[in-house]
């Protein structure tokens, strides 16, 4: 039979038994109407909704305050539960199994029991997560290189346009060492009028 063992903050834990069939729900909170009442000032009055469903336990957060994390991670809605998971409401621990268990007393061996625990399908969902997010960097890496080109394109045709209004140039080729028409046609004239002065007699 499935069985939810609780863990306490104080260190004290108490195991339920989960019965199999399509009608059970329990409601998980502080408040002592719930079906599985959990007296820590760390859970919500009513925290999850633990039910029956499809062949399996399915938990649900009520919109608590501290939400609810499974192995670590937080669900996004409805996830369902396998062999082994570790469930965090607040600072209280529960550990899901289809066999009777007791949760680790220390906090190292907790943390280690959780990572040699973790369901195929919450490594599926933490690889796909690490793969997204990886995904989400390259992107935003390309985005900025491209926005920097832009502001520099940009630049450089302001001061191109800005050129050409006070010269006439369309390129300003001073920059890149060459000579400008205009200037190469002044330099010309002013080293024909010189020889010009030169050959002229003297009186």
């Amino acid at each position: 039979m499935p069985r939810l063992s609780i863990l306490l903050p104080d260190g004290s834990e108490k195991t339920i038994v989960l019965p199999k069939n399509g009608e059970y729900f329990a409601r998980i909170g502080r408040d002592e109407h719930c079906e599985i009442a959990i007296p820590s000032p760390s859970v919500s009055g009513e925290h999850a909704l633990l039910q029956y469903k499809d062949g399996g336990y399915v938990i649900e957060d009520l919109g608590s305050t501290n939400g609810v994390k499974i192995n670590g991670l937080t669900p996004m809605g409805p996830a369902a539960l396998y062999e082994g998971d570790d469930i965090i409401l607040g600072e209280v621990h529960l550990k899901f199994s289809e066999e009777p268990v007791s949760l680790p007393v220390s906090e190292t061996d907790r943390e280690n029991s959780k990572e040699e625990s973790i369901s195929p399908a919450m490594q599926n969902l933490q690889q796909l997560a690490d793969q997204a997010t990886r995904t989400a960097r390259k992107n935003y890496m390309w985005m900025a290189l491209y926005a920097v080109l832009m502001f520099f394109l940009a630049l450089f045709a302001g001061l191109t346009y800005k050129h050409y209004k006070v010269t006439g140039e369309l390129l300003p080729l001073q920059w890149l060492g060459i000579e400008s028409p205009k200037d190469a046609l002044k330099s010309l004239e002013n080293q024909e009028n010189q020889e010009n002065q030169e050959e002229a007699p003297q009186e």
